[in-house]
C-alpha cells in the first residue's frame, strides 16, 4: 500500500515501524533477562540462608 510507505515519517515508514518493533522486543527481552537473573540470585541466596539455618539447628541439637 502506497499510503503506508509515504506518510508523515517520509518514504520509509515500514522501516521505521520495523525499527520501533525491534527496539520494543529488545527492551522486553532485557527486562525478562534481568528478572530471571534477579530470581536466580534470590534463589541462591535463599538456599544459602536455609543451609546456614540447617547448620545452626544441627549444632543446637548436637551441642556445638
Amino acid at each position: 500500500m502506497n499510503w503506508f510507505r509515504h506518510d508523515a515519517f517520509g518514504s520509509h515508514a515500514g522501516e521505521w515501524l520495523a525499527l520501533a518493533l525491534a527496539i520494543l522486543v529488545l527492551f522486553a527481552l532485557r527486562i525478562a533477562l534481568s528478572r530471571l537473573v534477579f530470581w536466580l540470585l534470590a534463589r541462591k541466596r535463599d538456599a544459602d540462608e536455609s543451609e546456614d539455618e540447617s547448620e545452626k539447628e544441627y549444632w543446637r541439637v548436637h551441642g556445638g
